[in-house]
């Protein structure tokens, strides 16, 4: 649909100045550090259905984030380092979202 308006603006010569612009940034060599739900980055998950919370119960369903981090050294030999995340259950802790967006979607019921 938006595609078949801009094909219009185009052909009837009106408002066709508009443009997008996509910044890809190379990790790589990133010297900022980012942590899960310590800056601007968090998730959540849900099991849908009567009984969310058994996304918290392993005999049922096992699902596990991890932290890994990769370090080399002098002789460039990489040595990786994994830290478990615990999940647990939002409740009203889920970071970076407005009250009303919250509710709406039943954060506080998911991990």
């Amino acid at each position: 649909m938006y595609a078949g308006l801009l094909i219009a603006r185009i052909f009837n010569r009106s408002d066709s100045q508009k443009s997008a612009s996509t910044m890809v940034k190379d990790l790589t060599y990133e010297t900022e550090k980012h942590y899960i739900g310590k800056s601007t980055f968090a998730f959540a998950v849900r099991l849908v259905g009567p009984n969310p919370e058994l996304l918290l119960d392993t005999s049922y369903f096992r699902f596990s984030v991890n932290n890994a981090k990769y370090d080399r050294d002098a002789s460039f030999s990489i040595a990786k380092t994994v830290v478990p995340i615990e999940m647990e259950l939002c409740g009203d802790n889920f970071p970076f979202v407005e009250k009303d967006i919250y509710d709406r979607r039943g954060l506080s019921l998911f991990l």
